[in-house]
């Protein structure tokens, strides 16, 4: 086995304990009960074509930005979707953690 293949071995042993973790799962349950919310969804895509349009606009812009972020605030008063958000921060947090295990082995290497 080459040295790229086993590095590879090893990264996806890291996503596999990635996806294993309590906040990975939780996620995965949380996107699937967003999915049939279709007052999430609706709230979602609102939300997506209001972005859409703020960048295509050249001159609504501030009428734009107001009701996008109107509509963004209604989004965020909904418990599944900030129980969404936290659960993407915590993966974030864990992938962030793996991170900066890595560069401080690789700069450990480097620096002896």
């Amino acid at each position: 086995m080459d040295e790229q293949t086993s590095i590879l071995k090893q990264v996806n042993q890291i996503i596999n304990a990635i996806q294993e973790e309590k906040c990975y799962q939780d996620l995965l349950i949380l996107r699937k009960e967003m999915r049939a919310n279709q007052e999430l969804m609706s709230q979602i895509d609102t939300v997506r074509k209001l972005q859409k349009q703020l960048v295509q606009s050249h001159t609504t812009k501030d009428e734009i930005k107001k009701e996008l972020e109107k509509e963004k605030e209604n989004l965020e008063k909904i418990p599944l979707y900030q129980t969404y958000l936290e659960r993407i921060d915590d993966l974030n947090q864990t992938i962030s953690w793996v991170e900066d295990k890595i560069n401080a082995f690789v700069e450990e290497i480097i620096l002896s």
